[in-house]
């Protein structure tokens, strides 16, 4: 019951702030930044997070690595992640929706292009990958609606790493033209 009505001012929200800038396939030499939601509890997150970086250098385009930990943390652990770039537990409400801090810092940077490489991102990532206005999404899983442009799933009977699925993203983003 709680969750079903947690989910009706979920929607509402999400349609209040969604973005409706046009996205779609966009060829990658026609970006010039990117944004990158990682899982940081993968054991492949850095290797990922190298590639991504290497792969986007070599192109000179500038981006930015966000991660969601909304585990509740005790007094002596710390997070593994930049603060600036992770939205924690203390920064949503209890619909998951962030502050208005973190939401602000995400649309200044102004991304052409944003990846989720979460395999089930949380709803307080699916609040940011609709609320972008990038002009080209790409995920690993299809949320309702269909807001990502490209999907890269994982092959039948295999669970891929982040750092796999980037490579299989990176693959695909040179036969776009």
């Amino acid at each position: 019951m709680l969750e079903s009505i947690k989910n009706i001012f979920r929607n509402r929200k999400l349609r209040k702030n969604a973005s409706t800038a046009p996205t779609g396939l966009v060829p990658i030499s026609s970006v010039r930044s990117f944004a990158v939601f990682l899982d940081p509890h993968e054991s492949t997150c850095e290797t990922a997070k190298d590639a991504i970086v290497s792969y986007f250098k070599s192109r000179g385009v500038q981006g930015s690595f966000f991660y969601v930990d909304l585990r509740k943390i005790d007094s002596g652990e710390r997070l593994i992640t930049p603060i600036e770039t992770t939205i924690t537990r203390e920064d949503v409400n209890f619909l998951g929706i962030p502050n208005k801090e973190k939401i602000a810092m995400f649309n200044e940077r102004n991304f052409d292009l944003l990846i989720t490489l979460e395999k089930n991102p949380s709803f307080t990532s699916e609040y940011f990958i609709r609320i972008s206005k990038a002009r080209f999404k790409v995920g690993r899983r299809q949320l309702e609606g269909h807001p990502l442009d490209l999907v890269i799933t994982d092959p039948d009977g295999k669970e891929i790493s982040q750092a796999e699925s980037f490579k299989a993203i990176s693959n695909c983003f040179s036969k776009i033209q």
